[in-house]
């Protein structure tokens, strides 16, 4: 499953091994470049001692020496724009690497490699555009040199912790775009109350908006330092994992520190509603007994709850007053006797109104993703057949 997630994240605007395209990548999310470019720059250029990126006629399409040499000049204006901005200092310089626009993976702006340490910037946009992008792919080279993102790529076990992790650094990184560049970009991660959803523009409104209420809201909380405590928090878990491994990179002194404080499971719930941070989950009972060989279990979360739930038009109103309900999960894929694979999804809930609101208004939903669905004596139980051809 990781294998697979992680070439998910270079094609969809994510991040962990390969820390793939910032948002002004532009996956369908219609941004508005021309009001981005001259706003900003105006933003920009009113701080005296960084004036930005000067528009240069020469360079407007963001080709050529001189407007990588001027990107190159805006590295440490931007690097300590950032510092100021988030309170905490780069370990070491960053220095973007540039490839053609034809070089690079459809529709990318620029992307970070925790790995390598490698930052690129795709060539061809626009100055401000690329100020942006580069803005974006630097605070997730500073995320990385404190927090090492490929340590805690580890702790992700399930999809729901793996969609919640994308959140918290998509959303920090956005966050920081935000501020700095004076850009709302909120307003383009509304979910739009007709016609069909695309699933990589759902991952962005997740990822972005989402993502960045919910670091935005723990710094209202308790300032940075409540949002250094999560990463804190991300860090404790990865080290106790590798702990109850026995890797011997990690010494007893270590590990003692790590257990001194229980780091409890997160998910997509709580990136949702920052209020249940860092709650336990809730227990819940135990799924239906099913025949055959039981091959996998994970947790899909809120986030793929509300995917389903959105696949009903007439239900979008809804989506959050359902959602708030949302106790948990198990999915688990199971070989029949006759040898076809299933999967089956049982999903739990607080409020018995809203259950019986989620069955009578997504049936349609259900169907058109390939669920059957029941009402469980816990939940309500779902499934479908199991389909090898696509991403799960």
């Amino acid at each position: 499953m990781k294998q697979r997630f992680l070439i998910t994240l270079l094609c969809s605007c994510s991040l962990f091994l390969g820390h793939a395209p910032s948002v002004f990548a532009q996956h369908g999310d219609k941004m508005d470049e021309k009001n981005l470019n001259k706003k900003n720059l105006d933003e920009t250029n009113r701080d005296k001692k960084n004036p930005g990126i000067k528009p240069q006629a020469s360079s407007e399409n963001g080709l050529g020496a001189d407007y990588q040499a001027k990107l190159l000049a805006e590295l440490r204006p931007v690097s300590k724009k950032l510092e100021r901005w988030r309170g905490l200092a780069f370990k070491k310089e960053i220095v973007p690497e540039f490839v053609e626009e034809k070089d690079a993976p459809k529709k990318l702006a620029g992307w970070y490699e925790s790995t390598k340490g490698r930052l690129v910037l795709v060539l061809g946009r626009s100055e401000a555009f690329s100020y942006g992008t580069l803005l974006h792919e630097l605070h997730h080279a500073l995320q990385d040199q404190r927090w090492d993102l490929s340590a805690l790529e580890q702790i992700a076990n399930t999809r729901d912790q793996q969609r919640a992790m994308q959140g918290i650094i998509e959303g920090e990184a956005m966050l920081a775009v935000s501020e700095i560049m004076n850009y709302d970009f909120e307003k383009h991660t509304k979910l739009p109350t007709e016609g069909d959803i695309k699933r990589d523009r759902f991952e962005k409104i997740f990822n972005y908006g989402v993502g960045l209420s919910f670091v935005r809201a723990l710094r209202e909380q308790g300032g940075w330092e409540e949002v250094d405590g999560l990463w804190k928090y991300l860090r404790r878990a990865q080290l106790q994992q590798q702990c109850a491994l026995r890797d011997k990179g990690l010494n007893s002194a270590q590990c003692s520190v790590a257990a001194s404080k229980k780091a409890s499971p997160f998910g997509t719930a709580q990136l949702y509603h920052p209020e249940r941070y860092p709650m336990l989950p809730a227990q819940l009972p135990a799924g239906p007994k099913l025949n055959g060989k039981l091959l996998k279990e994970d947790r899909l979360g809120e986030f793929e709850l509300r995917w389903l739930i959105v696949q009903e038009e007439k239900a979008r109103a809804d989506v959050a007053e359902i959602a708030a309900s949302y106790l948990g999960d198990s999915w688990r894929l199971v070989r029949a006797d006759d040898g076809i694979e299933y999967e089956h999804w049982d999903i739990y809930f607080s409020d018995k109104e809203r259950e019986k609101q989620f069955i009578k208004i997504c049936n349609t939903a259900c169907r058109k993703l390939g669920w059957q669905i029941n009402e469980a004596s816990a939940g309500i139980h779902l499934w479908r057949v199991f389909q090898k051809d696509k991403p799960q």
